[in-house]
């Protein structure tokens, strides 16, 4: 396997940052536009993660510090999965969080990703049950 780099997005990673979070079934229009991914990575920089090999992008990761610090939109490229990209992207976006002064962080992942509540557990996540995720369209 050759060598991957972790380095933070750029307006230009769209088209694949795009691509890679439909391709895993998370993109979601109203955070994962465009224009809201440029503003995020203008706003806060760093809190959106790409991985890249050969010049390419396989994966992403976002984070969000505030008072409660949160890892999401974790997405690789179908074809490099099981090779740890997603461990590497995770374990990044932990050192970022760490670095800014949080001890602990939580995720989201959508409730029929089985698949991933088996990955988060293996990097020692444990699955919340206080709460449920709602949200309200503003544009009503």
């Amino acid at each position: 396997m050759s060598t991957i780099s972790i380095r933070p997005y750029q307006p230009s990673d769209y088209p694949a940052v795009f691509a890679i979070l439909r391709e895993a079934d998370v993109y979601y229009e109203s955070i994962d536009s465009e224009h809201m991914m440029n503003h995020v990575q203008k706003t806060y920089p760093g809190s959106i993660l790409v991985a890249v090999r050969h010049g390419t992008i396989i994966g992403t990761v976002s984070i969000e510090p505030g008072r409660i610090p949160l890892i999401f939109r974790l997405a690789v490229k179908e074809s490099e999965r099981k090779k740890h990209i997603g461990t590497t992207l995770m374990h990044a976006a932990e050192r970022q969080l760490h670095a800014l002064g949080y001890t602990e962080v939580h995720l989201v992942r959508k409730d029929d990703r089985e698949d991933l509540g088996q990955f988060y557990t293996k990097l020692g996540y444990t699955e919340g049950h206080e709460y449920r995720w709602h949200y309200k369209d503003l544009t009503l």
